[in-house]
């Protein structure tokens, strides 16, 4: 297998897992949570893809009852934005 081959089938595999995740994601989030989430990528990616990876993780332990809102949404926000850590540099 050639470099061009493998590079071709890497990026199928991840094509394959991102949708595969974005159809996830749907069946257990609200239009609205979808959308506040879409805003977030927007802006932090890393954030977002972050939030999606815990809520699937719950969704596979059988953790989530119903769908996850908007509120929902904002409050994992809210945790995750309270353990990072900020350095101010005083000179």
């Amino acid at each position: 297998m050639d470099a061009a081959e493998e590079i071709r089938r890497q990026q199928e595999n991840e094509l394959q897992r991102q949708q595969i995740k974005k159809t996830a994601l749907q069946q257990f989030m609200t239009r609205e949570a979808r959308e506040r989430l879409a805003f977030v990528r927007a802006g932090h990616a890393e954030l977002a893809e972050q939030i999606e990876d815990m809520l699937i993780q719950s969704a596979n332990a059988g953790q989530l009852q119903g769908q996850i809102t908007e509120e929902q949404i904002k409050h994992l926000l809210e945790q995750i934005s309270k353990t990072k850590k900020t350095f101010r540099i005083l000179r």
